[in-house]
């Protein structure tokens, strides 16, 4: 079972459980429009600019990998972690 955090200053954290084979865990920081993703190989990236709504289409969609690749890409990354 993997988990997610969504950081929301509204609310508080919300955590549930999703399958991926792909992403192990990530974190979305609503403040400063940030989405930490850490993969299965614990490899860490920091994605900038990720609007909340982009974040929750994130959070449900069936695939995290094929999501990643096709629409967090588009926004400024680094790797945090190896």
């Amino acid at each position: 079972m993997t988990y997610f955090k969504l950081k929301n200053y509204k609310d508080d954290y919300y955590i549930n459980s999703f399958e991926s084979t792909v992403v192990k865990s990530y974190t979305y920081d609503d403040l400063n429009l940030t989405l930490m993703v850490k993969f299965s190989d614990d490899s860490e990236y920091l994605y900038s600019g990720v609007p909340y709504s982009v974040a929750m289409r994130f959070q449900i969609t069936p695939s995290k990998g094929s999501f990643i690749y096709r629409q967090l890409k588009g926004y400024p990354y680094k790797k945090i972690s190896t």
